[in-house]
C-alpha cells in the first residue's frame, strides 16, 4: 500500500506491506510505550529501512480515533487522513485486530 502524508516527507510516499494482526498489536503496544521502540521493532524485526520505520512509527495512533498529529478525536476509518490537519493515520484498534 502506498502511504503519503501531506505534512511529512517523503513527498512521494512510502510502500508499506500489509501487516499481520499480531504485528499491528505489537506496534500499538510499543507506540504506547515510546515511539522509538516502534521504530526499532520495525527495523530489527520487520526489516523496514530507517526512513520508512520512522514514518510508520510517527503515524500509528496512540488511541483509535485520535489523530497522531493534532489529537482530533473523531477519526473513523483505518488508514485515513485527519479532516482537521490532513495527517495520515494508521487508525488501528487492538480490540478489532
Amino acid at each position: 500500500m502506498l502511504v503519503k502524508c501531506p505534512n511529512c516527507l517523503p513527498k512521494e510516499g512510502i510502500n508499506v506491506r500489509e501487516l499481520s494482526p499480531n504485528e499491528k498489536k505489537i506496534l500499538i503496544d510499543l507506540t504506547n510505550q515510546l515511539r522509538l521502540f516502534t521504530t526499532k521493532y520495525l527495523i530489527d524485526s520487520l526489516s523496514f529501512n530507517h526512513r520508512d520505520a520512522k514514518f510508520i512509527a510517527a503515524h500509528v495512533n496512540l488511541k483509535k480515533g485520535l489523530c497522531c498529529n493534532c489529537n482530533f478525536e473523531q477519526l473513523e476509518n483505518v488508514n485515513c487522513y485527519c479532516p482537521k490537519c490532513g495527517s495520515f493515520n494508521f487508525n488501528w484498534d487492538e480490540s478489532e485486530i
